[in-house]
């Protein structure tokens, strides 16, 4: 099998030298180590057209090929040799070590893995190396750390023969890949299933006229309750069980769903103690990355969601999926050793969840989805339901030295330290579903995100307890500006917290200030200051 797929890509990329590059085919000289995981990584993500990808014809599916050694306009110019580039040493191994090393390099910069077959071809004393590219169905391929023109959460696509940051267009269309492929599926079963119900109907509707012409029909319809039923609701067989296997026609449902699923699962398989002591900032910033890594494709899907959805058709599905991860792993399992700091770890993902919707229904005001994290709520054991944001933030916030040990950061950084780069800073995940408008000030944006976040928790704690974040210990003057743009434009949210924007900044100085009296916050504090200042200014200016 593997000689065969030699020959033909042999003769197919003879073929292609001589034609324009395609949308899934790339020839390079040779390329350094992140560029060539970034353009496999984009070929693994796109998918392809039979018209317009010709592996499909050769090898009959959705392919995509990197050619090293080969120049842009066809000619064979040979991979350099180690004596010349030292970095293309590991393409003179045999193809196994170079299957290996490829391996290494990818899984170094990229989750999950795409399948990759190497061959080595050489003519004329000179090396090409072709990388085969199979089929994706693990989309998205993300980069898990930064590199050179790179950022830890991007991911890439080819858009005809350039490799492009993927958009929101492209995060849809993979959301979508595994709904498709399990609706195909079903599809195969049914028709199976509709073919031996559509026999076993037809043999019952005869031995029912049978029964029925010799006088027992009703003995006929009372022992064969099926029959009464298709009869009564006037259905064919197959109709019934389309109903019956309740075919979805809401892919955005089933792909958010399969979203917190892979989340679910994936924070399950990190390893993550629930008791955790870390020896070194390392150990420590490894559980956190490890949890960044699995949480991104959910945070991806929600914030695509968010931005997208303008009448908040899916707000409730949201919340009972946040409810549920709160659920699954707000407490340890039974007869677990833990500590505050493994409850913290395990809850981080939604920390981040939360911010991200925060940031997003607040650029594109999308009250509905302000409304989940008011009313999202956590089920802790058999006790009653607690609010949710307040809770969790809480609970996270008390346990940030392991986040803060992990960066070397100041103990008086908020867990917002952690959130604010990997979702707003340069290339943060949510930059591609972010208003431009919104983006003119990342840092702004997430403060004034934050500062909603903080009053909409407020409304379930009765006033008494705010949860810490950047516009607590943030500058004095960007809380100021926050707090006085929320009340100049942030008449939207008064229908998710029932009351004027202003009166809810004032209960919140006045918790704020109670706390600092009492000694509960030991770091400075100047966004209180900025706060209430806003809010004098405002009081002036009425």
């Amino acid at each position: 099998m593997e000689n065969k797929t030699r020959e033909k890509l042999g003769v197919l990329i003879d073929q292609l030298r001589a034609e324009p590059e395609k949308e899934k085919v790339d020839f390079k000289r040779w390329e350094k180590e992140v560029e060539l995981v970034k353009i496999i990584s984009a070929i693994a993500n796109t998918d392809g057209q039979p018209e317009n990808n010709p592996l499909f014809e050769v090898l009959g599916d959705d392919y995509g090929l990197v050619v090293l050694g080969v120049a842009d306009d066809g000619e064979v110019v040979g991979i350099p040799r180690p004596e010349e580039e030292e970095q293309t040493r590991w393409l003179w191994h045999k193809e196994d070590g170079i299957n290996g090393a490829l391996a290494d390099k990818l899984r170094k910069w990229i989750a999950p893995l795409p399948q990759v077959e190497v061959y080595v071809f050489e003519e004329d004393n000179k090396r090409w190396v072709a990388f085969l590219i199979f089929p994706s169905t693990k989309q998205p391929h993300i980069f898990i750390r930064n590199g050179e023109g790179i950022q830890k959460g991007d991911w890439y696509v080819r858009r005809l023969t350039t490799t492009e940051r993927a958009g929101p267009e492209d995060l849809v269309r993979v959301m979508r890949k595994p709904i498709e492929a399990l609706q195909r599926e079903i599809n195969r079963v049914e028709a199976r299933l509709n073919g031996r119900l559509d026999e076993a109907f037809s043999q019952i509707h005869r031995w029912t006229e049978l029964l029925s012409s010799r006088g027992l029909d009703a003995l006929a319809r009372e022992a064969d309750p099926a029959t009464r039923d298709a009869v009564s609701a006037g259905l064919p067989p197959h109709e019934r069980i389309r109903r019956r296997l309740g075919r979805s026609s809401d892919p955005v449902a089933e792909a958010l769903n399969e979203a917190f699923d892979r989340l679910t699962s994936g924070v399950k398989s990190a390893g993550i103690p629930w008791a955790p002591h870390p020896a070194t900032p390392e150990e420590a910033k490894g559980w956190i990355e490890r949890l960044e890594e699995v949480a991104l494709p959910a945070i991806q899907a929600v914030a695509a969601l968010v931005a997208l959805d303008e009448k908040g058709n899916y707000a409730s599905l949201l919340q009972e999926l946040l409810e549920t991860y709160a659920e699954d792993f707000g407490e340890p399992p039974v007869n677990t050793t833990f500590n505050q700091a493994g409850r913290s770890l395990h809850l981080y993902p939604l920390v981040l969840l939360h911010y991200a919707v925060a940031v997003v229904a607040y650029a594109h005001q999308r009250v509905a989805y302000l409304r989940v994290l008011k009313n999202a709520t956590w089920l802790v054991r058999n006790e009653k339901a607690l609010p949710q944001v307040p809770e969790v933030q809480d609970r996270a916030i008390r346990s940030r030295e392991l986040f803060h040990f992990a960066d070397q950061k100041n103990l008086c950084d908020p867990l917002a330290m952690h959130a604010l780069p990997l979702l707003l800073k340069e290339q943060g995940i949510l930059r591609g579903v972010l208003p431009r408008r919104a983006l003119r000030d990342p840092d702004q944006l997430f403060l004034e995100a934050e500062l909603a976040l903080a009053l909409i928790g407020m409304e379930n704690t009765l006033g008494e307890m705010p949860f810490f974040g950047n516009y607590v210990y943030g500058s004095l003057s960007s809380t100021h500006r926050a707090a006085c743009r929320l009340l100049k434009k942030g008449s939207f949210l008064e229908e998710v917290l029932g009351k004027p924007v202003r009166k809810a900044l004032e209960q919140l100085l006045r918790a704020l200030e109670a706390m600092t009296m009492r000694g509960s916050l030991p770091c400075d504090s100047e966004g209180i200051i900025g706060l209430a200042r806003c809010l004098e200014r405002d009081t002036g200016a009425g």
